[in-house]
């Protein structure tokens, strides 16, 4: 057992704490109180952390952060491995890069390849974009994230449903299969089976549908191309309108 401030030098790796108890035989520390472990540009901070040098494994529980440059990871339950470099965070995940934050219950970081995995129900924050989805990964050197499974997406006047969305840096987004935007405010309903949108612009292909509703009637309108910018929509090729008292083709 030690007491004070304590620092343990392991290879690349620095370790600081109040308390310590080292058990010889099953090779594993149990550190308490303003634990800090260091490695290259990454401090993890934690009260309680558990260590097995023999897999190099390390388990923090009672809360913990992470940080590295820009980017921010506070879970109550974590596990590191020192030679893989390869983060777990489990309960209350919240990660902060740059103007973006994640919050979810499991994420996975492998450190070497700057690659965020997250499982089960999370939602994405950039600026005035706000995405819920239960499967995805996020590169933060590319800034490039991949979201699948119960995908939405809500901006300031509409909601964007599909199987999969694909975001970038420029909050460039790709959204692919039965893809849906809902603007419940101007009634107005797209369907298609491909999407992408900007901050000025928003293309649906793969057979797009809008449909207008009123309390009278629904004015629907098929087409080949959908665009949008601002509060004009236009239809392109083989355009065909469709309501309860109107037919035509264009």
């Amino acid at each position: 057992k030690c007491f004070g401030d304590i620092s343990i030098e392991s290879d690349s790796v620095l370790i600081y704490c109040n308390d310590l108890v080292f058990d010889s035989k099953e090779y594993t520390a149990i550190l308490k109180k303003n634990v800090v472990l260091k490695k290259s540009e990454k401090s993890l901070f934690t009260n309680n952390l558990i260590i097995n040098f023999s897999n190099n494994n390390a388990i923090y529980y009672g809360g913990g952060e992470l940080e590295k440059g820009n980017q921010n990871i506070v879970s109550n339950q974590g596990e590191y491995n020192i030679k893989t470099d390869k983060y777990l965070f489990k309960d209350s995940v919240k990660t902060t890069i740059e103007n973006s934050r994640l919050t979810t219950n499991h994420l996975n970081f492998d450190n070497k390849k700057n690659l965020y995995l997250i499982d089960g129900p999370s939602n994405y924050t950039k600026e005035d974009l706000n995405l819920y989805f239960e499967n995805g990964r996020y590169n933060s050197k590319s800034k490039k994230g991949f979201f699948s499974n119960n995908n939405y997406l809500k901006d300031d006047d509409f909601i964007l449903q599909s199987e999969i969305l694909i975001t970038d840096e420029e909050n460039n987004i790709e959204a692919i299969d039965n893809v849906s935007l809902v603007n419940e405010e101007e009634k107005i309903f797209i369907n298609s089976g491909y999407a992408t949108l900007n901050d000025s612009s928003r293309y649906f292909t793969k057979k797009p549908k809008i449909s207008f509703l009123n309390k009278d009637d629904t004015l629907n309108i098929n087409s080949e191309i959908v665009f949008s910018k601002k509060n004009i929509l236009i239809s392109h090729k083989d355009v065909k309108i469709i309501s309860n008292n109107l037919i035509g083709k264009c």
